[in-house]
């Protein structure tokens, strides 16, 4: 589905009116508030599955420990595999590179191990002593949809959006709107789910570094609750 026809559909859930001033100002164009329901939807959806996966080369600067990568790949996640001439280099934690060398920050050779730092830090041990190109594969965020474009999530997700899309614009509603989106919210997290689970399957079977978060682990319900309460205008203290 184009983001025109997810729109459509949210509109028709939300019992508006599609053809509405408020709503479309003209054929295949998408109302700003639902198209950015849609985006966020989009990226959730990316980054609770790592659905999307990219290849690129990447260059590691000579006598350099830590470094950016966004700079580079701006929809960088996290890394899946890092490569150099055909040889794994394998992942870390800075704890665990300090227990076993307190000097592993300023060690010159080949890179063995890597270590990354939140959506955009990462650093290499040891440190090339020329520029090296290495194999980078990584999870992404997709790219921000523009008027009538096309999600890059798998097209059978794409009925994901469409209630993730649902729910967004229930939230300012409060009351019976709040409850069907939440109801749209948890249908939504549960497509995650299930193409989670494929993911991480199909990662393993890869060795990836990274497997996406498992989300069957994960309260649903106390986020549902948290939402509820945070999004209850109607709901006041009680009175003295």
């Amino acid at each position: 589905m184009t983001a025109a026809e997810i729109s459509a559909r949210i509109l028709t859930g939300t019992d508006d009116d599609a053809t509405s001033p408020g709503a479309v100002a003209a054929l295949g164009v998408v109302p700003p508030e639902v198209l950015s329901a849609i985006n966020e939807g989009q990226e959730l959806f990316a980054l609770l599955t790592l659905c999307l996966e990219t290849t690129a080369s990447m260059t590691l600067v000579a006598s350099t420990t830590f470094s950016t990568i966004r700079s580079s790949f701006p929809y960088f996640l996290c890394p899946l595999r890092l490569m150099i001439a055909g040889d794994r280099v394998r992942p870390a934690t800075l704890a665990e590179l300090d227990s076993l060398d307190e000097s592993w920050q300023s060690t010159p050779g080949t890179p063995t191990r890597y270590v990354t730092l939140g959506f955009n830090f990462y650093a290499v041990t040891p440190q090339p002593v020329n520029d090296t190109t290495a194999s980078l594969t990584y999870a992404r965020s997709p790219v921000q949809l523009v008027g009538d474009a096309f999600p890059e999530i798998p097209e059978q997700y794409h009925p994901s959006l469409v209630k993730f899309g649902r729910y967004r614009l229930k939230l300012k509603e409060g009351a019976q709107g709040l409850e069907r989106g939440m109801v749209a919210l948890n249908e939504f997290l549960d497509d995650t789910t299930a193409y989670g689970n494929y993911v991480r399957s199909k990662s393993r079977a890869a060795r990836y570094d990274t497997l996406p978060f498992e989300l069957k682990l994960f309260d649903r319900s106390r986020l549902i609750q948290k939402l509820n309460k945070e999004k209850r205008p109607w709901s006041s203290k009680p009175s003295a």
